[in-house]
């Protein structure tokens, strides 16, 4: 390619890239669109709006009932469109729905909201279609977060189709579905009401506004947009609107330490509120709030939309009360206080009228989004793998990561497979693995190492490595089906029974029919288990490690399972599974939580990610698993378990709250509260120099993780507990490790979590582990050194461990429970600090906006400062420039984040030449980036950029020429045709850059607007700056343009005005080297005249008719006349400027030449328009005919067949008529004609007999006897006795039947609801927990009725009243559950008696009691006499025991249970007495209710008895 072509693209880019590429690109006329986007330099707002649901139709390819495509389009994201049940292959046969817009719309963005609850469905792969154009597709995350699509120029369709492509679900590729899509069109041209810029504020002071209040005040929606750096932390106001005489009268968008939000108050309430967790840069930042009416709010952040709410009655400042300030920086109020005082820098704010487009605000805002920044030479951070994704593992939900590098240097990746949702337990979850053998660069397909059936579940896995044997071990809780850990029961789950005289530990199960039975671990390597009854015989059952049950050899459930001929206990287990390959394979589990699980806990749970082998102290080789319980009072305590034999036998260390002393006070884990904050939950442990273990615990009370210590391997805890100020905890999982190695000298531990008050922002931080102690007794401290945000956005629990290549890898929830990460970085990288390592903005380029090649001296130049990236300038906003060595100054303005526009005018006495441009220092401008960091000014900056001044050079000029006509009909369109003339021989001409102007008044442009004449040869785009002003930009695709060559059309439509009008074009032009010079312009005179409407709608008829005519069927002579004037008459009708008296004359020939034609003899009898009307009548189907009267029915097919049959004759030969013919398509047309008249009588008998069915007794005789007067009237009854009655007869009969229907009067009878109501209220108050399951059932029965009468505003008394009875009833009825606190305890210390030192006939009567005693605890329905008689049997059973020796023992101050009693009963000191049966407190009140409605009544029956 020769320069000059390539030089004429470089022009051609240049030209496009002032336009606007989206508006250069674009194939639509929507000129107000992109007049709005497409300015000169840079972005200009653009506003949209929803369009209206009302005015779309849904369809959709296929719907389940009920869940039809008109659910995408109802307002609510509860609601869905879902794919029939029974599945499809959606990857071979692809759903869609279709929004028809009811026109065509300038579609600019399509807002898709998934499914909020559930996955069937969620779209993964997808197309949107505008009509059958492809205009965007790919591949969403399958989450429930809203998709945009962001089209880069709007788009013209009446149509927009959502396909998907792919589907998540319980089974992937069944089903298709999707909750709400929003469309939105482009409309008119925001209006700027407030601007202000480059502000400092100091305390909240400097940025009032309250002059430009006005032009806001009680605005219903719009949009602001601020550029800020605060330079101060806490809640502070960046944009406010108030009344200053109420305290809550105000908006605000503010931000928070990593929190961005809105607020719209009032004195009487919130109206609106939002906040997001969000990390702002250390430097500028941009944030948009967009108010949209009945709609809702939203919040953009540097370039994301991070915050959306719906609300359906939004009004936005309408919302406010005599507001009298705007300000930035601060929210007046009218105490003084709570104004959040905003310190820092604003760049600019503005304030628009209308909410404005997503694209445009993802751009402005976007202008300060921030790249992670570059790494030090030597620092390592991988970019994030997705470990998990939805569908793999059979799932499409995952959570809670756990960890582990092996000694071979193996990473095990850990991970619940949550395959019934994104829920806890209770719920059908899986632990599956993923291993990688590269440090986590890829990972392998993954498996399931743990699967109970049905939904139950094992959840949270922690992993550890017995480093000495090379096993690798994983704990995960375990739960049988509807379990989970607040479900779960008090109990281990286990129990000691005797078997063939000794005693064992074995698990609790539960026969259909109520018996007892017991599982017993097989011996180490056997598949199977024994399972015994009560009394320790053997059964043909047995079970698996899995807990899958047998019967006589043969599988018949699980215990687990939610059903089972034997059951486990409903608590909570830990499953300890184990690999001894490098995780390959792994074992089968086995519950070890019956080796250690206390009987008053009901959860015990991990904590999950990592456990730890001691290394060092007597303890070391100790194996620790972090765990947490619920104790009593479902109070969460942290504790470890730990195994001293390589994981062949484990206990249970004390809890961090046994003996742990809180405000003074002394509490036990067993039975703490919670009143003061001593709730410890999951944790995670490492190791200190000596031995010693730190326990970083997540807790609900403070903002910090919560650290224990104990000095004995986890067996006890000091009764102490810190807290690391210096680290977030948001209640999460938080993640820590020991590092292996020393960082700065020093042992180290890596801690990750949020470092935000909710889940987000995912940090990593270094502690140097410090003694500030003595060496004999050192006191460990942490020095959190090092800090680095590695995970922006949603973060929440994380896992860690340190890779083979020393490597620290991270696996974390970077969405809800959908994708799970990992990435890996080195110590270098989290030592790094990457603000300080970050460079300040530098100028990139100085070029000029004025498109020449050469100034003159004196001459204004426009030159456009190009930062590398985005920056704002504060402070004296103006440059100065030294060129040719004189310095010229001049103002700034924004053109884009990164480029500012200056304007100077060269001095006359600037030298000729090329001149390269420095930039003098300015100490009082700062010019800040993203990062915080300030360009130095502080001296000349060189640059390499050059502007050219030479002397004014005369040479001739090329000319415009413009050819057309010289007159136009008003309303009519006229093309105007340009070229270029007096192009000399030695000029190659590449572009042009034109202003096309004309009287807006009279001509505006047309359809066709402004096209190349050959697209093939010249590019054009053109910008209507304002009516009648058009910025034209032309380019040549190759050759050079030819001299008097017509190169584009222009398409003008003339108005209403009439008169001369001129046209006139200027400009210039540049050559293949880039050099630009004027054109010489050119004008043309075009004169609008009157269009007067010429009727031609006669001979278009004629017209028609002649077309029909056949020539076979007519004489030679007489169609050649007929032809030839046929011929004339449509030349006449289709020129343009055609006189009225030209159509008629035409119209008249035309008819005389049809009247003239004569019938050739073999087509005597014309016989057309019978076919056709035989033809229209055989298309009639028998769907149409519903509902037309017999009558009609029964003449159309007779006329129809008598049609058929003079057809047939005339075939045949018979002498047929022309007046027979004539007349049989009379009658076939007049019964065509008569098909309409239909009657459908559904409504009319529906409404009679509903009518019938009612009582005269229930309304007032003169409205009863005024409908049956109408009902029985003749005009009625001959209605509806009439088979062949039309549509209007049956309407005006319904009309005033109906009438007098709805003028019924009911009897009415006051209704007092009052009792009823109160009674409703006292009822909806109680706690269920604390009834019997029966009694509370049958309430909440009697209760719903209740509830229905109540609302019910035709409801009569006697319903009100009988209501009223039954509730009582329901109500009087319930039992409140008795105390069995002692029955349990007694059971646990008999269950702990040795049978083995008794007689026989003795403990018989003991365990007899003891499985009464159970079965009346584990009855919800027990009553408080069935629980005192089991007490009584226990304590006497035990007091009765006899030794071998045959003495009795129950007496003994070792075995008697029952002294313990009196303290459990006593109400001495206690004020928390125990229920018991009674009735509540809350009846006594009633007592007065009561007795007020049935007082006359119980009179009444004592009198009779």
């Amino acid at each position: 390619m020769n320069k000059k072509k390539i030089m004429a693209l470089l022009v051609t880019s240049l030209l496009v890239t002032n336009l606007g590429t989206n508006m250069a690109m674009a194939d639509i006329n929507d000129k107000e669109y992109k007049s709005q986007y497409v300015q000169m330099y840079q972005s200009e707002p653009i506003a949209e709006k929803l369009i209206s649901k009302s005015e779309i139709i849904a369809t959709a390819t296929s719907a389940q009932s009920g869940q039809e495509a008109e659910k995408v389009i109802d307002g609510s994201t509860t609601t869905l469109w879902h794919t029939p049940w029974d599945g499809l292959n959606i990857s071979e046969n692809p759903q869609s729905v279709t929004l028809n817009l009811g026109k065509v719309r300038n579609v600019t963005s399509i807002h898709i909201t998934p499914r909020q609850s559930g996955n069937n469905g969620k779209i993964k792969d997808y197309k949107i279609y505008a009509g059958d154009v492809i205009i965007a597709e790919g591949t969403w995350k399958s989450d429930s977060d809203t998709k945009y699509i962001i089209l880069n120029e709007p788009v013209a369709t009446d149509s927009i189709r959502v396909e998907a492509i792919s589907t998540i679900g319980d089974t992937n590729n069944k089903y298709a579905s999707i909750a709400e899509i929003d469309i939105y069109e482009a409309t008119e041209a925001p209006l700027k009401l407030v601007s202000s810029e480059n502000l400092q504020i100091n305390n909240g002071v400097g940025g009032d506004l309250t002059d430009r209040l006005e032009n806001v005040l009680r605005i219903g929606e719009g949009t602001a947009i601020i550029r800020f750096q605060a330079t101060n932390s806490g809640l502070q106001s960046l944009f406010s609107i108030s009344n200053n005489n109420k305290a809550n009268e105000h908006f605000h968008v503010y931000i928070n330490s990593g929190q961005v939000g809105y607020e719209l108050r009032k004195q009487s309430g919130n109206v609106s509120t939002g906040v997001v967790n969000k990390t702002l840069n250390k430097g500028i930042n941009t944030i948009a709030f967009k108010a949209e009416k009945n709609s809702g709010y939203s919040i953009y952040l540097n370039g994301e939309k991070v915050l959306e709410n719906t609300v359906a009655t939004a009004n936005f400042l309408e919302s406010l009360d005599d507001a009298n300030t705007l300000k930035l920086g601060t929210t007046d109020r009218s105490t003084g206080s709570n104004e959040y005082n905003f310190t820092g820098k604003i760049d600019f704010f503005e304030f628009y009228d209308q909410p404005l487009a997503d694209r445009y605000l993802k751009e402005i805002t976007g202008q300060t989004s921030t790249e992670e920044l570059p790494l030090p030479e030597g620092a390592i951070k991988t970019d994030p793998i997705d470990v998990f994704t939805p569908g793999e593992l059979g799932s499409n939900n995952f959570r809670i990561p756990s960890l582990f590098t092996t000694k071979e240097g193996t990473v095990i990746a850990g991970i619940d497979v949550r395959v019934g949702g994104g829920n806890d337990s209770p719920n059908n979850i899986d632990i599956g693995i993923k291993r990688s053998t590269d440090n986590g660069q890829t990972w392998d397909s993954g498996q399931i190492v743990l699967n109970y059936p049905d939904s139950a579940s094992g959840i949270d896995s922690s992993l550890v490595q017995d480093e000495e044997t090379g096993e690798i071990f994983m704990l995960v809780d375990a739960f049988p089906q509807g379990g989970g850990a607040f479900q779960a029961k008090r109990g281990s789950g286990f129990s000691d029974i005797e078997v063939n005289g000794e005693t064992v530990r074995a698990m609790n199960l539960t026969h259909t029919d109520g018996s007892k039975y017991y599982a017993i671990p097989g011996e180490i390597g056997s598949e199977f288990g024994l399972v015994v009854d009560s009394e320790g015989n053997s059964t043909n059952y047995k079970v698996d490690a899995e807990n899958n049950l047998y019967k006589d050899d043969v599988k018949i459930g699980n215990t687990f399972a939610a059903s089972c001929e034997l059951k486990a206990y409903l608590t909570s287990y830990l499953a300890l599974i184990s690999s001894k390959d490098e995780g390959v394979t792994w074992s089968k589990p086995k519950l070890i939580s019956g080796q250690f699980k206390k009987e008053w806990m009901s959860f015990l749970g991990t904590g999950p990610g990592r456990g730890y082998q001691i290394k060092n102290g007597e303890k070391a080789g100790r194996l620790i698993f972090p765990v947490y319980s619920l104790n009593r009072n479902q109070k969460q305590s942290s504790a470890v378990i730990y195994s001293d034999d390589h994981g062949i036998t484990w206990k249970l260390g004390e809890s961090v709250n046994d003996n742990r002393i809180v405000n003074g006070v002394t509490i036990q884990g067993e039975t703490f509260t919670g009143a003061s904050g001593e709730e410890m939950t999951e944790a995670q442990v490492v190791e200190m120099p000596n031995g010693e273990l730190k326990m970083f615990m997540r807790n609900p009370s403070k903002a910090n993780p919560a650290v224990a210590t104990s000095k004995d391997g986890g067996e006890t805890w000091e009764n102490i507990i810190e807290y690391e100020n210096d680290l977030r905890e948001p209640y999460c999982q938080l993640s820590v490790i020991n590092y292996e190695g020393e960082i700065d000298g020093k042992p180290a531990l890596i801690f990750a979590n949020p470092n935000s008050s909710s889940r987000a922002e995912g940090t990593v931080q270094i502690g140097l582990i410090n003694n500030i102690g003595t060496e004999e007794n050192p006191v460990w401290d942490f020095e959190w050194k090092y800090k680095q945000l590695v995970k922006p956005g949603y973060y929440a629990y994380s896992c860690l461990s340190q890779l083979d290549n020393g490597n620290i890898g991270l696996f974390y929830e970077g969405t809800a429970n959908q994708e799970m990460s990992f990435i890996q970085m080195n110590i270098d990288y989290l030592k790094a600090d990457l603000l300080a390592d970050a460079p300040t903005a530098e100028i990139k380029s100085i070029t000029s906006l004025d498109i020449i090649e050469s100034y003159n001296p004196g001459d204004v130049v426009n030159l456009k400062v190009t930062f590398d990236q985005t920056v704002s300038l504060i402070g004296e906003r103006s440059l100065t420039f030294i060129i040719n060595g004189k310095e010229i100054s001049g103002e700034v303005s924004r053109i884009s984040g990164n480029e500012y526009k200056v304007t100077v005018i060269l001095p006359e006495d600037i030298e000729e030449g090329s001149h390269k441009i420095a930039v003098k220092d300015n100490s009082r401008l700062e010019i800040i980036n993203t990062i915080g960091k300030v360009m130095d000014l502080s001296n000349n900056i060189e640059t390499e950029s050059v502007i050219i001044v030479e002397e004014e050079a005369l040479e001739e000029e090329i000319k415009f020429s413009l050819n057309s006509v010289e007159s136009v009909k008003s309303g009519k369109s006229l093309d105007i045709k340009l070229a270029l003339s007096d192009i000399s021989e030695t000029e190659d001409i590449f572009a042009i850059d034109a202003n096309l102007n004309y009287d807006a008044t009279k001509f505006e442009l047309g359809e066709e607007s402004i096209k190349a004449i050959n697209s093939e040869k010249t590019y054009v785009s053109y910008r209507e700056i304002e009516p009648g002003n058009i910025r034209v930009i032309i380019s040549s695709l190759g050759s050079p343009i030819v001299s008097g060559e017509e190169i584009i059309n222009i398409n003008l439509k003339a108005k209403e005005l009439l008169g001369l009008s001129e046209i006139k074009i200027e400009g210039s032009c540049a050559d293949g080297d880039g050099v630009y010079k004027n054109i010489l312009g050119s004008s043309i005179s075009i004169n609008v005249e009157e269009n007067i409407v010429i009727d031609t709608s006669k001979l278009e008829i004629l017209i028609s008719q002649g077309e029909l005519l056949e020539e076979k069927e007519y004489t030679s002579e007489s169609w050649s006349k007929f032809i030839e004037t046929f011929e004339m008459a449509k030349s006449v009708i289709s020129k343009t400027d055609a006189s009225q008296e030209e159509i008629d004359l035409a119209t008249e020939l035309l008819e005389e030449a049809i009247a003239g034609l004569k019938r050739s003899e073999q087509a005597s009898i014309f016989t057309k328009h019978l076919e056709i009307a035989i033809e229209m009548a055989e298309d009639i189907t028998e769907e149409d005919m519903i509902n037309v009267v017999p009558a009609v029915k029964k003449e159309f097919s007779e006329a129809l067949i008598e049609a058929k049959d003079i057809l047939v004759q005339l075939e045949v030969g018979n002498d047929i008529s022309q007046e027979l013919v004539n007349s049989s398509f009379e009658r076939l047309s007049k019964a065509i004609h008569m098909l309409e008249h239909k009657g459908n009588k559904t409504d009319l008998l529906n409404l009679v007999k509903e009518i019938n069915e009612l009582n005269a007794r229930d309304f007032t005789k003169e409205s009863w006897n005024v409908l049956q007067d109408v009902l029985n009237s003749n005009e009625v009854q001959s209605v509806i006795n009439d088979e062949n009655a039309l549509e209007a007869d049956i309407e005006n009969v319904y009309n005033s039947l109906y009438d007098a229907f709805s003028k019924l009067e009911a009897v009415s009878e006051a209704v007092n609801k009052d009792m009823l109501n109160n009674l409703i209220v006292t009822v909806e108050g109680l706690v269920e927990d604390e009834y019997i399951l029966s009694t509370w059932q049958n309430l909440q029965d009697v209760l719903e009725v209740a509830q229905k009468v109540s609302t019910n505003e035709n409801a009569s008394q006697e319903e009100v009243d009988g209501a009223y009875k039954n509730l009582l009833k329901g109500y009087l009825q319930l039992r409140l559950k008795p105390n069995k606190d002692k029955l349990e305890d007694l059971i646990n210390k008999a269950e702990q008696l040795d049978s083995s030192k008794y007689t026989k006939a003795s403990w018989k009567v003991v365990d007899d009691a003891i499985k009464a005693a159970k079965a009346v605890f584990e009855n919800e329905e027990a009553t408080k006499e069935q629980i005192k008689e089991a007490e009584k049997e226990v304590e006497t059973a035990i007091s009765n025991l006899k030794d071998k020796e045959n003495s009795i023992i129950g007496n003994s101050s070792n075995n008697n249970v029952a002294s313990n009693s009196s303290t459990n009963n006593s109400s001495v000191g206690n004020t928390n007495l125990p229920k018991t049966g009674g009735a509540p407190a809350v009846s006594v009140g009633l007592f007065g209710a009561i007795v007020a409605f049935f007082g006359g009544i119980l009179t009444k029956k004592n009198k009779i008895n």
